[in-house]
């Protein structure tokens, strides 16, 4: 055999193979078993409209829901060349259409082992130079992933998802990125656990709308320039998430972008963070337990100004308790300076190698990590089995959490005291009182009538008391208003941040009934309000629902119908919440959507005060009666 054709032969054989390998193979676990099926079905149509190419291998496991209603979370309707179906399915993408692969009968994709079947067929059916996995579901932050409905609710655990990583390294290598479309992942407890297991991590700190990641222009990038790395490829998911919003001609998406963040993390650096935290943690439990108080009052006061996320409109449930690390470390620089902040500030900022956020979170530096309030909420949480009582981090917070629960002392509130018990047209009254506390963490004014013994709480808003503890609000009888097409309800603001000097970021609880149910849903709406000289303008960002599965985007629709829910304070200090019971109360959404207003309230007996909570989580209210004529 001549010597050219036998060194031909052994290039194919040995050549062959590996230039047939794509470039990519992308994995998207889609996890539709669950409210938020109706949106990831567009996520499908999405990848669809691009399709697998040589070069890149879109590979999909799909697992949907039964249930068809209500509309915009599920539905039975077909996609592509496929009709409805419950179970879940092996998919190739391709241009317009869908290859089955397998239908696998009905699965759980939180049991790690569907995930670790898939990512391994997957890998092995479509080899690649380089391999993405991307979980897409509701998001918890550290406790997990993929909650699947019709399985009682399984999830992925942060342990079952490392555990399950680690299996399949011998399958793709270390991914070339990880992501998670999802809300709350971008959490360092969650890096740490998949660090060793891919190279970028792209995730979102805050909750993210349930239209997800823009899919067809990140995967056409991708399929035209398919040499880029992880790194790059996560800068273009983030740039399209960013620009589906900014750029959409409708109204309510760019607002729903006013509250997005996305991140894409280097794994290879987060070891640095943890080492930093760890530190700062060591030298924080320090100096608790020498001056305990006095170095928890730092601590506490600059956890308090921190961006949080996943925060809910209800004052009586528990929150995420999820702060953005750089922001900590650089309140912690101001307020408790003996901690040593900086490196941890520099090692998380390095950590990120590029991110995104709308105007709601001015402070999503792209990693965020868990920090509670009390001993209770960490026991309950079970973070500390969930991720590790061992470390230095962990023992700090229950260090910190300790001295905050052995404080049960309310804060010392004067009496509330008015210029005037009656207030008329063109008029207003002067509402005054006084602290006595070196701990206080929020101040409200608030507007509330009398219902029996109990106080109904109309709205809250932020207030600054002097440096003497002296607090003094003027009111004209006005209230932040919800606005219809056709009129207006008072809005029970239970959260007010401050973005900048006159904008502000308010959360209303409230219920929607759609148009076409009967059943009515907790949600959140989260208004941007903007302060000017001849008034407030106030656009909704978007509507959240807390359901069992997890934070739900709720599109509120033309036609549905909204009514607020308020506080309400028993004279033992316990609180509850109350709905709206009479018509008159209800908002019917039309084509505008909803609006903040500031408007007279009713004529009536008002009760006008003040609630003082101390970083402890204490509280203190005091009133006064005020008649609107």
């Amino acid at each position: 055999m001549p010597r050219a054709l036998l060194a031909l032969m052994f290039l194919t054989v040995v050549a062959g193979p590996q230039d047939s390998k794509a470039q990519w193979t992308v994995m998207i676990y889609l996890d539709a078993d669950c409210d938020l099926e109706a949106p990831m079905l567009k996520d499908l149509e999405e990848m669809i409209a691009c399709g697998s190419t040589p070069d890149m291998n879109i590979v999909v496991l799909a697992d949907r829901h039964p249930k068809g209603k209500p509309k915009g979370q599920y539905t039975n309707a077909g996609i592509a060349n496929l009709r409805n179906w419950t179970t879940t399915k092996l998919l190739y993408v391709e241009k317009r259409k869908l290859r089955e692969l397998a239908d696998l009968g009905e699965k759980n994709l939180g049991d790690p082992t569907v995930l670790r079947d898939f990512v391994r067929r997957a890998a092995t059916d479509f080899p690649a130079k380089k391999f993405a996995l991307i979980l897409s579901n509701h998001g918890e932050s550290w406790p997990g992933i993929c909650i699947d409905d019709t399985d009682k609710g399984d999830s992925l655990t942060l342990a079952e998802l490392r555990g399950t990583l680690e299996e399949l390294r011998g399958a793709t290598g270390r991914l070339e990125l990880l992501g998670f479309d999802a809300c709350l992942m971008a959490n360092l407890e969650v890096a740490q656990a998949v660090a060793p297991f891919a190279k970028v991590m792209v995730a979102s700190e805050e909750l993210e709308p349930g239209s997800g990641w823009a899919y067809t222009p990140t995967l056409t990038a991708l399929a035209t320039k398919p040499a880029m790395e992880g790194a790059e490829l996560g800068r273009v998911i983030a740039d399209e998430y960013r620009a589906f919003f900014t750029k959409s001609k409708a109204q309510q998406v760019r607002h729903e972008g006013e509250g997005i963040t996305l991140s894409v993390i280097s794994l290879d650096r987060i070891e640095a963070v943890v080492q930093a935290l760890g530190e700062l943690g060591d030298k924080a439990s320090s100096l608790v337990k020498a001056d305990r108080r006095a170095s928890w009052l730092r601590i506490a006061r600059a956890r308090s100004g921190t961006q949080e996320y996943g925060r809910g409109g209800d004052p009586t449930e528990e929150g995420t308790h999820v702060f953005n690390i750089v922001h900590l470390a650089q309140r912690l620089k101001k307020e408790a300076p003996g901690v040593a902040a900086e490196a941890l500030e520099k090692a998380a900022k390095e950590a990120v190698l590029y991110n995104v956020r709308g105007k709601a979170c001015p402070n999503a530096h792209g990693l965020s990590v868990y920090f509670p309030p009390d001993s209770e909420a960490l026991k309950s949480s079970r973070y500390l089995d969930t991720v590790g009582a061992g470390g230095k981090w962990a023992r700090f917070l229950a260090a910190y959490t300790d001295t905050s629960s052995a404080d049960t002392k309310k804060p010392e509130l004067k009496p509330a005291k008015t210029d005037d018990a009656e207030l008329g047209d063109e008029d207003s009254v002067t509402i005054t009182g006084s602290i006595t506390a070196d701990d206080i963490d929020e101040v409200y004014f608030v507007l509330a009538t009398k219902d029996g013994d109990d106080v109904l709480v109309m709205g809250a808003i932020p207030i600054e008391p002097d440096e003497k503890g002296e607090l003094k609000e003027e009111w004209d009888g006005h209230w932040f208003t919800i606005e219809d097409d056709d009129g207006y309800v008072e809005a029970p603001i239970t959260d007010f941040e401050k973005l900048d000097e006159n904008t502000y970021l308010a959360q209303v609880p409230a219920q929607v009934r759609a148009a076409d149910g009967d059943e009515w849903l907790d949600i959140t709406l989260h208004f941007l309000l903007k302060f000017k000289e001849d008034g407030i303008e106030g656009e909704l960002v978007y509507a959240f629902a807390d359901t069992e599965g997890g934070s739900l985007e709720i599109d509120l629709e033309e036609g549905d119908t909204v009514r607020p829910v308020y506080l309400k304070i028993a004279a033992d200090g316990s609180q509850k919440t109350e709905t709206a019971e009479d018509a008159e109360d209800y908002l019917k959404v039309g084509k505008q959507g909803l609006k903040v207003g500031w408007e007279e309230v009713e004529e009536g007996t008002y009760q006008i005060g003040f609630v003082v909570i101390d970083f402890a989580g204490n509280a203190a209210e005091e009133y006064v009666e005020v008649k609107v004529e």
